[in-house]
C-alpha cells in the first residue's frame, strides 16, 4: 500500500513537471521569416538598445503546455507608453517601430534547489528590424548621440 502511495505520488510530481516545463524547448524559424539579428534577453542581461526603443526581458512561462515570454518595448518617443509583447516558440510578432521578433529558444531558470547568481531564465529571439532601426553597440555610436540635423535644429 505505501509503495503505491509513493509510485502515485511521484508519477504525480512528475507530470507536473512534465506540463509546467514543457520538454519543447526551441522552434525554426517560420518559412516566411528571414534570419536576422539574434537577441539573447533575460534578467541579468543589459536591456537591448535600438536607435527607435529599448526591449527589455519582462517574464517567462507556460500556458496550456507552452512556453510563453512577454518583453517590454519602450519607444523613445514620450508620448507613447511602453508596450507588453507576447511571445510563442515560432510565432512571429511585427512590432511597430521596431520590427518582426520570433521566438526561437528559452531556456528556463532552474529548479529551485539550483539557484546561483545569473541564473534566471533566458530567451533567443530573433529580430527582422523595420527599415531605419538599427541596433545599438559599443561600436555604433549613432545610437547613443543626436544626428547633427537634429542637434542643429
Amino acid at each position: 500500500m505505501v509503495l503505491l502511495v509513493v509510485v502515485g505520488l511521484v508519477g504525480a510530481g512528475a507530470g507536473y513537471l512534465w506540463w509546467v516545463r514543457p520538454p519543447v524547448r526551441r522552434a525554426p524559424l517560420p518559412p516566411e521569416i528571414e534570419k536576422g539579428e539574434d537577441l539573447v534577453l533575460g534578467p541579468s542581461i543589459r536591456l537591448e538598445f535600438m536607435s527607435t526603443g529599448d526591449l527589455d526581458f519582462s517574464s517567462l512561462g507556460t500556458q496550456r503546455h507552452e512556453w510563453v515570454a512577454f518583453v517590454t518595448w519602450a519607444t523613445k518617443d514620450p508620448t507613447t507608453s511602453s508596450r507588453n509583447i507576447e511571445l510563442r516558440l515560432g510565432q512571429p510578432v511585427h512590432v511597430q517601430g521596431l520590427g518582426t521578433l520570433t521566438l526561437t529558444w528559452v531556456r528556463p531558470a532552474p529548479p529551485p534547489w539550483d539557484l546561483s547568481d545569473g541564473s534566471g531564465p533566458r530567451l533567443g529571439v530573433n529580430l527582422n528590424p523595420d527599415p531605419g532601426v538599427i541596433r545599438c553597440t559599443g561600436k555604433n555610436r549613432y545610437c547613443f548621440t543626436r544626428p547633427a540635423q537634429e542637434a542643429d535644429g
